[in-house]
C-alpha cells in the first residue's frame, strides 16, 4: 500500500536544498532521503526529481509517493486538527510511539497525552506544551476523553457488552510482553464497553470504547471474550494479516475554552 504526502514550500524557504527541506519535513535522515529521490519517489510541481542539493525557490508543491513501510516517524499530512497547544494525529500502522513518534516529535518540545500500540491505528492526541499535557491529563483522569474504536474480531458476536475485569502481566510470547485477566485484587481494573456493529463472512465487526486505559486492554477484552481481533499476533491463536483495530475517534471538551470537540480518523 502507497501513501502520498504533499508540500506547499513556504516562501522562506528560498536557497533551501531540497534534501533539507524533506528531512526536516519528514523527520528523516538524508540517507533516507536519498533513497526516496533515487526510487523516483519525489515530485516537484509534477515532475520527477531525483537531485538532493536542488534549491527550492518557494512556492512549488512537493508529492512524494511513499510505501507505508517506509517508517516515516511523523507525516504532516497525518494531521487531523491542529491549534497553538495541541495536534491530533492519525498515526499509520507500524510506528511505534514510545520510540520512533515520541523521538521526531521531542526536537520540537512536544510530548504524547496518551499511546496507541505499534499495530493499532488511528488517532491520537499530541500535546505541544507542558501545559496543555498537564490539562489534557486531568481530562483523561476525569474520564472526559471519549475513544471511540473500531475493530474486526473471529466468529459470531451479537449485542452488546460490559466487561470489567482486572489486568495483570502475563506470559511473554517472543520477548513480547503480554497481558490476561486475573483475578488478583492488586492488579489493575480494566473496563470495556462493546457493540455489534455488522458481520463480515465468519467475522464481525465491532466498536469499542475503553472507559479505562491499560496496556492492551481491547486486544485481552475480546480474546477474554473468546473473540481475539483479526491479526492480533499476540493475542490470537493463528493470526493472519495486520491487527484490524483503529482508533477511529476522540470527543473531549477543549482544556480551556470546554468546548465540545470531535475529531474522526481520515483513514
Amino acid at each position: 500500500m502507497m501513501q502520498q504526502s504533499n508540500f506547499k514550500v513556504a516562501l522562506d524557504k528560498r536557497g533551501t536544498a531540497l534534501d533539507d527541506y524533506l528531512s526536516e519535513q519528514l523527520t528523516l535522515s538524508k540517507k533516507a532521503v536519498k533513497k526516496l529521490l533515487d526510487q523516483s519517489a519525489c515530485q516537484i510541481d509534477g515532475k520527477v526529481e531525483r537531485m538532493a542539493k536542488r534549491p527550492l525557490f518557494g512556492g512549488e508543491t512537493i508529492s512524494l509517493t511513499l510505501p507505508d513501510e517506509q517508517g516515516i516517524a511523523f507525516d504532516p499530512s497525518k494531521i487531523v486538527y491542529e491549534e497553538e497547544g495541541f495536534l491530533v494525529y492519525d498515526k499509520p500502522f507500524g510506528i511505534t510511539v514510545d520510540q520512533e513518534l515520541l523521538q521526531a516529535i521531542a526536537p520540537k518540545g512536544w510530548s504524547l497525552i496518551h499511546r496507541l500500540d505499534r499495530e493499532t491505528t488511528g488517532l491520537l492526541l499530541i500535546a505541544k506544551n507542558e501545559e496543555m499535557r498537564k490539562a489534557f491529563q486531568t481530562l483523561f483522569e476525569e474520564k472526559k476523553v471519549e475513544k471511540r474504536y473500531v475493530a474486526l474480531v473471529e466468529g459470531e458476536l451479537k449485542g452488546f457488552g460490559h466487561l470489567k475485569t482486572h489486568i495483570g502481566e502475563g506470559k511473554s510470547l517472543g520477548g513480547r510482553p503480554r497481558f490476561q485477566v486475573t483475578h488478583k485484587e492488586s492488579d489493575l481494573v480494566a473496563e470495556t464497553d462493546w457493540e455489534v456493529i455488522g458481520k463480515e463472512g465468519s467475522h464481525t465487526r465491532v466498536v469499542l470504547y475503553p472507559i479505562t486505559g491499560r496496556t492492551h486492554q481491547l486486544r485481552v477484552h475480546m480474546a477474554h471474550l473468546g473473540h481475539p481481533i483479526v491479526g492480533d499476533t499476540l493475542y490470537h491463536p493463528q493470526p493472519k494479516g495486520h491487527l484490524q483495530l483503529h482508533a477511529e475517534s476522540l470527543s473531549f471538551p477543549h482544556p480551556f475554552t470546554h468546548k465540545q470537540l470531535h475529531f474522526t480518523s481520515r483513514s
